[in-house]
């Protein structure tokens, strides 16, 4: 959802007065969120009620951050399955990169900041709210060649989980 300057001002104080006078805080928290951060693509998707003239797409960036977070969710569910011998043997084959890193937030920041608002904000991929989304070190190649090599997969996963060789074939793109 793109938004002029003046829209965003009258939706950020409609919010603040939804907030003062406890008028659907979420929603408005939700809304005020999205303004301040650039996340307007974000009310799209959790307000689907409204009404639009037509679907506008969502920024690229967004899609690669939803799939990059799938995939580690599948990458890391699976790790979790394997036993101790396995399991050492995908981590001796990627040095030890089994978890979901994050972005940069120096460098990656809007994938930083999208990460951040489907996780915290929307409560998607809640696996990974705990977590410093601040991998303080480019992640975007490896996520991309790893996201490569998965999605072709995606569609024939059996019992929605993926092998050792899966595992070993993703972590080490």
């Amino acid at each position: 959802m793109k938004l002029t300057t003046p829209e965003k001002l009258i939706l950020s104080m409609l919010a603040q007065l939804h907030l003062k006078l406890d008028i659907e805080p979420e929603t408005a928290k939700l809304i005020s969120s999205a303004i301040h951060t650039d996340n307007t693509w974000a009310l799209t998707w959790e307000l689907s009620g409204i009404p639009q003239d037509k679907r506008e797409a969502d920024p690229p960036e967004v899609k690669e951050v939803a799939n990059y977070l799938d995939m580690w969710s599948f990458v890391e569910a699976a790790m979790k399955k394997l036993d101790a011998a396995a399991k050492k043997e995908v981590e001796d084959s990627c040095h030890g990169r089994t978890t979901f890193p994050g972005f940069d937030g120096n460098n990656e920041s809007r994938h930083y900041s999208i990460a951040n608002f489907l996780i915290k904000e929307m409560g998607r991929w809640t696996e990974f709210a705990k977590r410093d989304l601040n991998s303080h070190h480019a992640t975007l190649d490896r996520a991309e060649r790893m996201y490569k090599v998965f999605e072709p997969m995606r569609a024939k996963l059996e019992l929605n989980t993926l092998s050792k060789a899966q595992l070993i074939a993703i972590l080490g793109a």
